[in-house]
């Protein structure tokens, strides 16, 4: 099969949501996805990631998406750097 969870031998296995160890996770990428990470509801995992981001002290900065002006915020001018890979944008002050 072609979905994320098919294919690949071995089997697939399912963790709470847990955002801190979801971003510490190594995925292989010559094989399907072999952990996934579920949240009890949409509101569970937006508890749990904004408890996650309020968490991240060594960012000197906050973010919001503007839904109407379908923008993201922050609560001060951020530089962007460079994308490694990909192409894309170069840095610049957003």
């Amino acid at each position: 099969g072609g979905h994320a969870g098919g294919g690949g031998g071995g089997g697939v296995e399912y963790r709470e949501w847990d955002p801190a160890a979801a971003s510490l996770h190594e995925y292989p990428i010559t094989c399907y996805q072999p952990l996934y990470f579920v949240a009890e509801s949409l509101d569970d995992a937006q508890g749990k990631i904004a408890v996650f981001g309020e968490g991240l002290s060594d960012r000197p900065f906050s973010v919001a998406y503007d839904d109407a002006a379908d923008e993201i915020l922050t609560s001060r001018p951020v530089l962007r750097g460079p994308r490694l890979e990909g192409g894309g944008e170069g840095g610049g002050a957003q």
